[in-house]
């Protein structure tokens, strides 16, 4: 048996994979970042502190650059660390500035490098904008690098900071860089602690201390922004967790905290498990991850009906604070059990499963029991239960029928392409062997799964197998078998094409949604980067409007309030613009309306709609599969608007 902790032998290409990231990281300096809430916490202190040791034991550590701002007790542990001399600039709007030397500190190639003030703007005319791009370049170079940041810099948590203290910082440093730290080590004070250090004049001059107890380094904020550096130091953890558990192939949950999992469908009880998985997630103050398991093709085979209930409770899991996750695959159990354990989830919650038992036992047991075989040590929660929610009912629409209609084709292609193989057949009957024979029909079933789906397919197996009976198996032209050998024949016949029909299906299946994925990503790139070439608010707008209508097909108003409303109905914008809430086509809010109206959310503390997207597809009927898609646009509008306005 393996043991507990015993890691799963990775497959070659993990393997090679992580050889090639092992050896990239080798190439690279190591960053480690000294984070803490506010100035005067300790970080550079520490930082100098930590380089003393290192230094004390025979490496080779440089001071980059670290500015003491008149505190005697930085300045004090810089003496007996070696200090690269600054570079005096003079910027092309003729500012002056004693900037960090990174020719200097590149031509000096020291072991480690301590760079202060990661966020730090560079007087312009400097060879990089901002001070974290200097530390790229060491990286790059091979270098280890120390440096310091507070919590307020980081690029994702710009809107909180300024919700919470009033102030817009203005040097911000990207999250997707400060991933790269090996090592993010938490500098925490008490916020009386740090109030006192103020007073006493240990962080700022007597003037600038008292000032700035009255606006940033108000007791509250402090306490807000401590809150912020230990989430964000607690995620950044967690990350670097779950990430060697990946590299390693350690497949044992590891309960350092607790991730709620809530396994929802098309099914009426899904509402029932976001709002369990909501309740449970609050009580044990956790995280929680609302996840949609999709088969290839998923939305070709489901009616109108319950997409709309599938995208209501997706809507109203991210509504209510979660994680919303779309996944697909094939193996629904399977696919949900790799993603708790990657997630590192501690419950896994899910609705009891209303298929026949007939059917369960010829796919190897419910959803439910498979999931309990695979999840191991991750607790399931299975929920019962009825459906209290109306859900609205939905005519069949005109789509429908065309995929009807399209689909009585695909059927009859399927009996033309078996037609075509017993006529080739039927030519060749004097001149191959039956065995040969039986690959006509088997190339038939092959071009029917991967044409005509799987439907068509499955009859195409079943007709092959009777059409080669009774044209090409003696006595001929009737259904009865003179040598019982052939129905051996038959049944691997029959085998075979069912089994080349259900791989050809998939894969056929497969190749749509990664092509559709590819679309999806594409339009999405295609958006983000017009986006963010768009100099004024008017100009986003307009650059959104235009690609929202190219795009969904569709007629798009984009309102900030019912004074921008030409068609669309101003007394829905301002209800949307209140609650937060989709109303209009394909809600539950005032579903009867031409249009869809969209809130355009911005994320500070809690979300803000600052905006409408009103949208009136072209067509007569609606399609539900672009509305995710179409609400990522417009929360990327949203942000775009937003970062115009500041």
């Amino acid at each position: 048996m393996k043991a507990r902790d015993e890691p799963r032998r990775l497959p070659p290409e993990a393997f090679l994979q992580r050889l090639d990231d092992e050896g990239q990281e080798r190439k690279k300096g190591r960053l480690k970042i000294f984070l803490g809430y506010s100035a005067g916490v300790g970080k550079t202190c520490a930082m100098l502190q930590e380089a003393s040791k290192a230094v004390a034991a025979g490496a080779d550590v440089v001071v980059g650059i670290v500015e003491s701002h008149g505190r005697a007790e930085t300045a004090r542990l810089i003496q007996g660390l070696e200090v690269l001399p600054p570079r005096h600039m003079t910027g092309e709007d003729k500012h002056a500035g004693v900037e960090f030397d990174i020719d200097m500190a590149l031509a000096r190639r020291p072991q480690k490098i301590l760079v202060d003030e990661l966020a730090h703007t560079n007087v312009r005319g400097s060879r990089n904008e901002k001070r974290w791009q200097d530390v790229r370049e060491l990286l790059e170079a091979g270098i280890d690098v120390d440096t310091c940041l507070n919590v307020q810099h980081v690029e994702s948590l710009h809107d909180i900071v300024a919700q919470i203290t009033g102030v817009k910082v203005q040097e911000r440093v990207p999250d997707s860089f400060i991933e790269q730290a090996v090592e993010l080590e938490l500098i925490d004070l008490p916020p009386d602690v740090l109030l006192e250090r103020l007073r006493n004049g240990l962080v700022y001059g007597a003037d600038r201390a008292e000032r700035a107890m009255q606006n940033f380094f108000r007791k509250g904020n402090l306490i807000a922004l401590r809150e912020l550096s230990l989430r964000y130091t607690a995620n950044h953890v967690e990350k670097q967790m779950l990430r060697y558990k990946e590299i390693e192939g350690i497949e044992r949950i590891w309960p350092t905290s607790d991730c709620i999992l809530v396994c929802v469908s098309a099914s009426p009880q899904s509402m029932r498990l976001v709002r369990a998985g909501k309740r449970m997630a609050d009580a044990l103050k956790s995280r929680w991850i609302c996840v949609f398991v999709a088969r290839p093709g998923h939305h070709e085979h489901v009616a109108r009906r319950d997409r709309a209930r599938l995208y209501r409770t997706l809507s109203q899991a991210e509504l209510l604070g979660a994680e919303v996750v779309e996944l697909l695959d094939d193996d629904i159990a399977g696919c949900l059990a790799d993603f708790a354990v990657r997630k590192n989830a501690s419950r896994i919650v899910i609705g009891k499963t209303a298929g026949s038992r007939l059917r369960e036992i010829l796919s190897g047991g419910s959803l439910v029991d498979r999931l309990v075989r695979l999840s191991g040590e991750i607790d399931v929660l299975v929920i019962g239960g009825g459906e209290t929610d109306q859900i609205a009912r939905y005519p069949e629409l005109p789509t429908q029928l065309k995929r009807k209609r399209h689909r009585g084709r695909a059927y009859a292609l399927s009996l033309i392409y078996i037609f075509a193989a017993s006529c080739v057949a039927t030519m060749l009957r004097d001149k191959l062997e039956a065995a040969n024979l039986i690959m006509l029909y088997m190339l038939a079933v092959t071009v029917t799964a991967l044409y005509c789906g799987r439907g068509p397919a499955v009859m195409a197996s079943f007709l092959s197998v009777a059409v080669f009976d009774f044209c090409f198996v003696p006595p001929f032209y009737t259904f009865a078998v003179s040598d019982t050998q052939y129905l051996v024949t038959f049944i691997i016949m029959l085998v075979i094409a069912l089994t080349i029909t259900t791989l050809a299906s998939r894969m056929r299946d497969q190749a749509h949604a990664v092509a559709e994925r590819e679309r999806k990503t594409s339009s999405l790139y295609s958006f983000s980067r017009q986006l963010a070439s768009a100099s004024s608010r008017a100009q986003v707008m307009a650059l959104g409007k235009a690609h929202i209508e190219e795009i969904f097909d569709c007629r798009c108003e984009i309102a900030l309030d019912i004074s921008d409303c030409i068609e669309a109905d101003p007394a829905i914008v301002d209800w949307v613009l209140k609650n937060n809430i989709a109303a209009g086509l394909s809600t539950s809010t005032l579903p009867a309306a031409p249009y869809l109206y969209l809130p355009m959310r911005v994320t500070l503390k809690d979300p803000v709609t600052i905006g409408v997207v009103a949208v009136k597809p072209v067509q007569s009927d609606y399609d539900l599969d672009k509305q995710k898609l179409l609400e990522t646009f417009v929360s990327i509008l949203a942000q775009s608007i937003q970062s115009q306005n500041q």
